[in-house]
């Protein structure tokens, strides 16, 4: 399901058409009350089949966010917003979606980038609880990704990076243990990604490979995707 509110909405003028062309899964147009999209949790395909099924009992939820909502929205409201959102008490947790592509435009730019840096900001200044933030780099990507999120083979359960996960951090990439991520990417990891799962999500599409690239550069990046390639185990 998804919000009918997102008619009005300019930046998300390129998806309303894919959320109402949608047939994996099929979604419907409805007014939702604390969040803009519900996407129907996947449930594990039969020996035998090659069917997906979609239970209707159980939804992954979503907030989707853009530049605009941070430009043009008061900082207060939009972090009330948040927070009422991320104490939903649903399973899986609430989620947030951060389109770094807006109306028109089917890629990020920099302002998308600074938008988004500037939400995590915000959020860390006012110490809001926050939902696990999946930065979204092109239109094409849009489904996709949001389906690989909410897939069986995805932790379904995404708890906030704690200091004993940060230090997990370092160790993903494939220069490790030797040599670790900086402790200055792995502060910019930990902003990008609220869990080790949510690092191997990213890795998985070439539009969150780029977002790796775009934060951390093009050898980290890298490095990290090579971690989950080779399949290293971090001790």
């Amino acid at each position: 399901m998804f919000c009918s509110s997102l008619r009005q909405r300019r930046d998300l003028a390129s998806v309303f058409p894919i959320l109402s062309k949608a047939n994996t899964p099929p979604l419907r147009e409805t007014r939702l009350m604390t969040h803009d999209l519900a996407l129907p949790l996947p449930a594990a395909r039969s020996i035998g089949s090659d069917q997906q099924q979609w239970p209707a009992q159980r939804c992954q939820l979503f907030l989707l966010l853009t530049s605009e909502s941070v430009s043009d929205t008061d900082r207060t409201s939009l972090l009330s917003r948040i927070e009422r959102f991320a104490t939903l008490t649903t399973d899986p947790s609430p989620a947030i979606a951060f389109l770094l592509f807006a109306g028109s435009v089917q890629s990020p730019s920099s302002n998308s980038f600074h938008a988004y840096m500037t939400l995590q900001l915000w959020l860390h200044e006012t110490a809001t609880t926050s939902p696990p933030i999946l930065p979204i780099a092109s239109q094409a990507q849009f489904l996709p990704l949001l389906n690989t999120f909410v897939s069986p083979s995805v932790p379904t359960h995404r708890e906030p990076t704690t200091p004993s996960s940060r230090s997990l951090l370092r160790q993903i990439t494939a220069t490790a243990p030797a040599c670790p991520l900086s402790e200055h990417s792995t502060n910019v990891l930990s902003d990008i990604c609220h869990s080790i799962g949510e690092v191997a999500t990213m890795t998985a599409s070439a539009q969150g490979m780029q977002v790796l690239e775009d934060f951390l550069g093009e050898q980290d990046a890298k490095n990290i995707e090579s971690f989950w390639a080779e399949e290293w185990i971090c001790e």
